[in-house]
């Protein structure tokens, strides 16, 4: 099956205060950089019932800046299964190394 975000879904992004809902989430990614470039493969997934636990790591290609900048990072989703299937609750996410740029400014 596929996984979809929850309506209500929170994301901890690096450096940043947590964002709840959807509209947070269009409101912060209208601030970062172009992404050219994104692989997040899923390095375990552990769960139990309804619930599950996924650990993924992930690469990004940055294209807002010049020359464009790769970045690695880590990931940690909790999901919970719904009668239409797996649903994003959270979302946990830092890069490996401080040399991300900072978002621009909206």
């Amino acid at each position: 099956g596929h996984v979809i975000a929850r309506i209500d879904e929170s994301r901890m992004p690096a450096d940043h205060p947590a964002i709840r809902g959807r509209a947070q989430l269009r409101e912060w990614l209208a601030t970062f950089p172009p992404v050219s470039s994104f692989e997040q493969p899923i390095e375990a997934i552990d769960g139990h019932g309804d619930v599950a636990m996924a650990r993924a790591t992930f690469t990004v290609v940055l294209a807002g800046t010049n020359p464009p900048v790769e970045r690695t990072g880590k990931a940690m989703c909790s999901l919970h299964r719904s009668e239409g299937g797996w649903l994003i609750t959270s979302v946990c996410w830092n890069f490996d190394d401080p040399g991300i740029p900072p978002p621009r400014a909206a």
